[in-house]
C-alpha cells in the first residue's frame, strides 16, 4: 500500500519504526537521482536516469530494513517543470503498482505549499507502462484485461465479452474505435485497459488498436474529459508500441 499526502510541514512527519527517506532541495534531475538513491540506501547510483530512480523505489529489499518508507520531499519547487513531472509520475507509479510484495508500505509526503502544482498531475493519465502489469490495480475503476490473440474473429469476440460482457455482440475496429471514446463517460467512471501481451496480436490489429489509442490521447489532451479510459502497457512492449510512432506517456 502506498501514499501521496500533503503536511504544512514535511520535516516533522514521522511514522514509527519506519525508514525515512528525506529528499533535501534539489534543482535538477541529477541532483534529485542522487538524492533518491542516498535516501533509499543505494550503493550504485545512475545518476540522472529516470528508470534507475523508479527502481530506488521500487526495489527496496536489501537496502531497506523497516516495512514502512517515508519519502519527505523538503522543496522541488526549483525543480524545472518537465522534470518535476516525470518524477510525479514516477511517484505515481509507485503508487499504483502493488510491486515491492504486501510488507511495505509507502508514504509520499510533500508540504501543502507544493500542493496546488502536484495534485493536477495526479489525474489519471490515457496511458502509463507498467514494469509488473499483474499487479497492476487502481481503486475505484473499472478494469478490463484486452484480449490477446492473433486471430482476429476470436478476437472480435474476446472484445465484445470484455467490453460489452456478450460475445455475441457485433465488434469491429470502428465500432470498438467509438466505444474507447464514449465509454468512461457513459459509465461515469475511469477505466483501465491492462495490455498483458501486444506481441499476441496480428501487426494489422496491433496497428488499428494503437491508431485508435493513440488518437484518444490527442483528443484527451486537448479535451480533458472528467473520465479517463487508461491505456497500461508492459514496459518490454515499449519498444514495439513506439515502432508504430505511438504517443507515450
Amino acid at each position: 500500500m502506498r501514499d501521496i499526502i500533503f503536511v504544512s510541514n514535511a520535516a516533522d512527519y514521522k511514522i514509527e519504526n519506519s525508514h525515512i527517506a528525506y529528499i533535501p532541495k534539489v534543482s535538477n534531475s541529477f541532483e534529485l537521482c542522487i538524492a533518491v538513491a542516498k535516501a533509499m540506501n543505494y550503493l550504485y547510483i545512475v545518476n540522472d536516469n529516470w528508470d534507475a530512480l523508479l527502481d530506488y523505489y521500487r526495489f527496496p529489499e536489501g537496502c531497506v530494513e523497516e516495512e514502512e518508507i517515508v519519502v519527505i520531499h523538503e522543496d522541488l519547487s526549483d525543480l524545472p517543470q518537465a522534470d518535476f513531472e516525470i518524477y510525479i509520475n514516477i511517484v505515481q507509479t509507485t503508487v499504483n503498482e502493488w510491486i515491492d510484495g504486501p510488507g511495505y508500505h509507502y508514504t509520499f509526503v510533500f508540504n501543502t505549499r507544493e500542493q496546488d502544482r502536484i495534485e493536477p498531475l495526479l489525474c489519471l493519465r490515457p496511458s502509463t507502462r507498467s514494469f509488473e502489469i499483474e499487479n497492476y490495480q487502481l481503486e475505484d475503476v473499472r478494469l478490463i484485461d484486452f484480449p490477446m490473440t492473433s486471430n482476429r474473429k476470436i478476437l472480435f469476440r474476446e472484445m465484445a465479452k470484455a467490453f460489452f460482457g456478450n460475445a455475441n455482440k457485433e465488434m469491429d475496429w470502428n465500432i470498438f474505435r467509438t466505444l474507447y471514446f464514449r465509454m468512461a463517460e457513459n459509465i461515469g467512471k475511469n477505466i483501465v485497459i491492462r495490455n498483458k501481451n501486444l506481441d499476441c496480436l496480428a501487426e494489422e490489429d496491433l496497428r488499428q488498436y494503437l491508431n485508435i489509442v493513440q488518437d484518444y490521447i490527442y483528443f484527451w489532451e486537448k479535451n480533458k474529459p472528467e473520465f479517463v479510459t487508461q491505456f497500461v502497457y508492459r514496459n518490454q512492449d515499449k519498444f514495439l508500441i513506439t515502432k508504430y510512432c505511438f504517443h507515450l506517456y
